[in-house]
C-alpha cells in the first residue's frame, strides 16, 4: 500500500494534471499544493472505500454501538439546538429529567471548544446529530494528512513521501479505535504540537522580540507568531492532547 500510495502521488504531481485542469498559469500554486488538494480528495474516498464498505455505509446512523457514543451524540444534538456557548459548556434540556443534564461540562473538563465551532458551522447544513458527527470524523482524517504534510515540510521531506506519511498517519487503528469518542479521534494538532516541542528543544530561541518593530505585529517574527497561534489551538481542541503536549 505504501509503494501504490508513492507511485501514486509521483504520478498525480509529474502526470501533468495541472495542465489539464488548472492550466500552465496556476502550474507553479498546483506544485506546491498538490499534495493538500489530492489529500482533501482521496482521503474522503479511501476511507468510504475500507470503511464505509465499499460506499455502502449509511452516514445518517452511527457507524458502532458503543458505550460512549452516545453521550456524544447527545452533546452534538445539544450543538445543533443552539444549547451551548463557548467558554460556558453545554446545556443537555433534552435528557436527564426532571431538570435536565445542566452544565454538563462541570463534572470533567471541557476544552474542546474549537472542536465544538466545527461541528457547530456542520450543524447549520444539518440537524441529523448523526450525519453530523460522521461528517466531521471524516473530516478528522483530512484534517490529520494536512497537518502531517505540514509537519513533513518543515523538516524538508519531499512532497511524495510527506503525501504518503500523512495518510498512513491518519489510517492508523486509533483512529477507527475512538469513533465513541470523537473530540479524541481528531487528533490533527499533534503534528503541531510536535513541531513546537522539536522547536522547544532546538538551540534557536522559540520566540525572537524585536524591539526595533515599527508596528505592533511585526514585534515578533513569523515563527513567533506561529508558535504562539498553535499552542492556543492546542489548548481549545482537547484536555488530553493538551495537558501531554505541556507535560513533554
Amino acid at each position: 500500500m505504501v509503494i501504490m500510495c508513492l507511485v501514486a502521488a509521483r504520478i498525480i504531481k509529474r502526470g501533468g494534471i495541472e495542465y489539464v485542469y488548472f492550466g500552465k498559469k496556476y502550474e507553479k500554486k498546483f506544485q506546491h499544493y498538490w499534495d493538500y488538494i489530492i489529500a482533501a480528495i482521496i482521503t474522503p474516498l479511501i476511507w468510504g472505500w475500507y470503511y464505509g464498505d465499499h460506499f455502502k455505509l449509511s452516514l445518517s446512523y452511527p457507524l458502532t454501538n458503543q458505550s460512549d457514543l452516545w453521550m456524544g451524540f447527545a452533546s452534538i444534538k445539544a450543538l445543533i439546538n443552539g444549547e451551548w456557548s463557548p467558554f460556558s459548556g453545554i446545556v443537555l434540556n433534552h435528557i436527564g429529567s426532571p431538570f435536565g443534564a445542566v452544565n454538563i461540562s462541570m463534572d470533567y473538563p471541557i476544552l474542546e471548544q474549537l472542536q465544538f465551532v466545527f461541528i457547530w458551522i456542520i450543524g447549520f447544513f444539518s440537524s441529523n446529530p448523526f450525519l453530523v458527527m460522521n461528517i466531521y470524523y471524516i473530516l478528522g482524517f483530512v484534517f490529520v494528512v494536512w497537518t502531517m504534510i505540514f509537519l513533513t515540510r518543515q523538516f524538508h521531506i519531499s512532497q511524495e513521501i510527506g503525501f504518503v506519511v500523512g495518510l498512513l498517519y491518519a489510517f492508523i487503528p486509533y483512529h477507527f479505535f475512538r469513533y465513541e469518542h470523537i473530540m479524541l479521534a481528531s487528533y490533527c494538532l499533534i503534528p503541531i504540537a510536535g513541531l513546537l516541542l522539536f522547536w522547544i528543544w532546538s538551540k534557536k530561541p522559540l520566540f525572537v522580540f524585536n524591539k526595533r518593530s515599527p508596528v505592533w505585529w511585526a514585534v515578533f517574527d513569523r515563527k513567533s507568531w506561529f508558535a504562539g497561534i498553535a499552542a492556543l489551538l492546542i489548548g481549545f481542541w482537547h484536555v488530553y492532547y493538551a495537558f501531554f503536549s505541556v507535560s513533554l
